[in-house]
């Protein structure tokens, strides 16, 4: 019924919680196709490559993307990479938490919602986090801003266009927050889905660095996340609920 699409960009050690969560929580993980467009450096494809040789058994389609052009264009090329009228397109510094999260999502699909975003921080638009509808909406949308009741929202438009579909849409904007970095998603008190919502700002000369202190150089800012996402892989190997295995000090 839908891809998945994701994009990494220099973060290329995020696959591997991501994947390991999604074969861990998905009903059947071998049903869907996972199309990936990478605009990283060379060294960082590399290692997103040798990651990947980990989980061959898995679906999963590797693009080389263009690096020059803006990550919401690459967003709407690993969309279009898909030939299902539904795209689900993830970060990839999100882990699965709920488990046939897909099953879930497919039931909101039968019922007319044709938009189903993660949206935290909004509660009331589409975010860009974990965000499923039809391939031709998410498309056509650019992910653009848009004014909305004298309001700039972030990626408004698909929310503009969904309008007009006289469908409905389910933003999840239950919110538990975690340690330092991160935020977990909740469908009826159940985790949903767990967002780091810093890790892409760890790249060299970003605009919007992660607020680690004035004194925290790049390669500590990124031995930073090395360590959260081993805590994150170790925690996958449990059965515990992510929100205490972090409050009970993993972090």
């Amino acid at each position: 019924m839908f891809d998945i699409a994701i994009t990494t960009r220099d973060n290329p050690e995020w696959i591997k919680p991501y994947l390991i969560s999604y074969k861990k929580y998905t009903s059947n993980p071998y049903a869907y196709t996972l199309n990936i467009v990478d605009t990283s450096t060379k060294e960082n494809k590399l290692i997103l490559i040798d990651i990947l040789q980990s989980f061959s058994d898995l679906n999963i389609n590797l693009y080389y993307g263009n690096r020059d052009i803006h990550y919401h264009e690459t967003w709407i090329e690993s969309i279009n990479k898909s030939d299902k009228n539904y795209v689900l397109l993830t970060h990839v510094d999100i882990i699965y938490l709920m488990k046939n999260w897909d099953l879930f999502l497919i039931d909101q699909i039968i019922n007319n919602k044709n938009l189903i975003s993660v949206s935290v921080r909004s509660k009331i638009y589409p975010e860009s986090v974990w965000i499923c509808g039809e391939k031709a909406l998410l498309s056509e949308s650019g992910f653009d801003h848009y004014t909305i009741n004298d309001k700039q929202v972030e990626h408004g438009k698909i929310k503009v266009l969904h309008d007009l579909t006289n469908k409905d849409s389910l933003y999840i904007a239950d919110v538990r927050p975690v340690a330092k970095y991160g935020d977990i998603a909740l469908v009826n008190d159940e985790e949903f889905i767990y967002h780091n919502y810093y890790s892409g700002r760890i790249k060299k000369d970003n605009q919007c660095p992660v607020p680690l202190g004035s004194e925290t150089s790049y390669l500590e800012q990124r031995e930073d996340f090395n360590k959260t996402i081993l805590i994150l892989e170790k925690y996958l190997l449990t059965k515990n609920s992510l929100y205490e295995y972090l409050k009970n000090g993993q972090f």
